[in-house]
């Protein structure tokens, strides 16, 4: 039987009476609980002040203020739960967070980017769960940062803010972590960070579950994943961050932002909200992060983009997203099926949230670039009121999708593989440059047909010692021109006649790639009497 450490009960004698600080209760309970190997940690309902600091005094300790432990459970080899009953955590009042000076305590401004460690101002971490391979539960609590009432140093960090010490649930190297029924808000930084030491992408699943988790008003991110692999959050929310009394970059409802020494990868959120941030509401960026899939959640962005998923597979399905959407990651010639794909969502621009939503009448909803070849939309609805619809340099894959666009903003540039029903209905226009059909586009209600030379490329996909290679199959009446006017030619590339005639040849193919004075073309399949 697991041994329960009632936080109320001597030697620890906590009193949650909303006036008392409890930081040393709180942190005698937990070196107990961690030097028993794990157990149970109960917090009886309650109001309970927490949150303590020691100043430096001096240089060279690598901090000005080092936030003394509140819940602090390490490297338990048995199941750890923490059981809230409803409890309300607050911190203190007057705690200090940013640049200080180490030994008078004083606030510094320094300019950006500043990591001085001797000035940095440590507030707290009101739950820090590290190296525990026996499982964490955490349940039924109220984590209240109380960022309106902490000092403020000057900026520390490489992004404007104070990037330090101030979260409601901090996890690393954890072998699994269940939060459940927690509502964490008003955190001077994160609401729940997640990091893993060296993480890559064959690291085994440690997973990390948040179900019926509230993230509300944290100045840096509702949620901040920096390592790990196996997260998933269920009906969740990570709403509102920057709105509280001060904000840090990047003010996303769910960053996905992994340090240089790690991965994340494998996250699932099924059910969730990301809604009014300050930033973006779903934001990831750079190659250490992958394989991210967000089902039936709902995105609006206010003052920054609904979604803005910028690493390799990233999936959105059955999700609405409301304001702009930027910046997706795109093939590369030599790794494919890493593009970004929408299935069944909407993108809109008609749905706010108190009456905003990130638009503009000379903006594109979808902000695609240079960064949209092989984006595949399916099944997706596409509507604006405001803005245009979208822009891409580069083809995307669109199926089954309608796209609408009710005010004469402007043109519209969508660059795409249409294939199945696709409808375009606009006040605006569309051209169909570089595009190609493969079902049927209605326009306007009129059926488009697209005659450009990629219209006639088949695409093959294999691999060779090399790895993948691409061939494209076309039908042209002479080797190679055609292919040539969209793209240098790559040894492979085959074109079938469309002129056949007696002592010709079938086709021609590609055994030395080039422009239209190097490549070189063979004839196959000569034609007799």
């Amino acid at each position: 039987m697991q041994n329960i450490i009632n936080v109320k009960d001597a030697p620890y004698n906590a009193v949650g009476d909303g006036v008392t600080n409890d930081t040393a209760a709180f942190a005698a309970a937990s070196l107990a609980l961690s030097a028993q190997g794990g157990g149970t940690l109960r917090i009886p309902a309650g109001h309970y002040v927490v949150g303590a600091q020691t100043l430096a005094g001096q240089t060279g300790l690598g901090y000005a203020y080092r936030a003394d432990p509140i819940i602090k459970i390490t490297n338990c080899s048995q199941p750890v739960i923490i059981e809230g009953n409803g409890a309300v955590l607050s911190i203190a009042n007057g705690l200090k967070l940013g640049a200080f000076d180490p030994v008078t305590g004083i606030a510094v401004t320094p300019s950006l980017p500043y990591t001085d460690a001797d000035h940095a101002g440590h507030a707290y971490r009101m739950i820090h769960l590290e190296g525990n391979t026996g499982g964490v539960a955490v349940s039924d609590l109220e984590l209240d940062g109380n960022a309106d009432q902490l000092i403020l140093g000057g900026q520390w960090g490489t992004q404007v803010g104070r990037s330090l010490h101030a979260t409601g649930v901090w996890l690393k190297d954890n072998a699994s972590i269940l939060l459940e029924n927690l509502h964490i808000h008003d955190q001077g930084l994160d609401g729940v960070s997640v990091a893993a030491t060296n993480a890559t992408q064959e690291t085994l699943r440690k997973p990390v579950t948040l179900h019926d988790v509230r993230c509300l008003r944290n100045a840096r991110n509702g949620l901040r994943l920096e390592g790990g692999s196996g997260l998933t959050a269920m009906n969740c929310q990570f709403n509102f961050s920057g709105r509280g009394a001060f904000a840090s970059a990047v003010s996303a409802g769910v960053a996905v932002v992994p340090d240089s020494t790690s991965f994340v990868n494998q996250g699932v959120f099924m059910d969730c909200e990301m809604i009014d941030n300050v930033g973006p509401g779903f934001y990831s960026t750079g190659t250490n992060s992958s394989d991210l899939s967000i089902y039936s959640s709902t995105l609006i962005g206010t003052s920054s983009y609904a979604a803005q998923p910028n690493s390799p597979r990233v999936h959105f399905t059955d999700c609405t997203l409301a304001g702009q959407v930027v910046t997706p990651f795109a093939e590369t010639t030599t790794e494919r099926g890493r593009a970004t794909q929408f299935t069944r969502c909407r993108f809109t621009d008609a749905l706010d949230y108190n009456g905003q939503v990130y638009t503009h009448s000379s903006w594109y909803l979808l902000d695609f670039g240079n960064n949209s070849a092989g984006v595949k939309l399916t099944e997706c609805q596409v509507d604006t009121v405001t803005a245009k619809l979208g822009y891409s340099n580069g083809l995307m894959i669109i199926t089954d999708t309608r796209m609408t666009q009710a005010n004469n903003t402007g043109t519209s540039n969508i660059q795409a593989v249409f294939v199945g029903n696709c409808a375009i209905d606009t006040a605006g226009s569309n051209p169909l440059t570089s595009s190609v059909v493969l079902g049927r586009l209605i326009i306007n209600g009129a059926e488009t047909i697209v005659y450009d030379p990629p219209q006639r490329f088949n695409r093959l996909l294999g691999k060779d010692s090399g790895g993948d290679k691409m061939q494209r199959i076309q039908h042209f009446h002479t080797p190679g021109a055609s292919v040539l006017a969209s793209a240098p030619a790559v040894q492979g590339d085959v074109v079938y006649s469309t002129a056949p005639a007696v002592g010709g040849y079938a086709g021609w193919i590609c055994v030395q790639g080039g422009d239209s004075t190097t490549s070189v073309w063979k004839g196959f399949g000569q034609i007799v009497n």
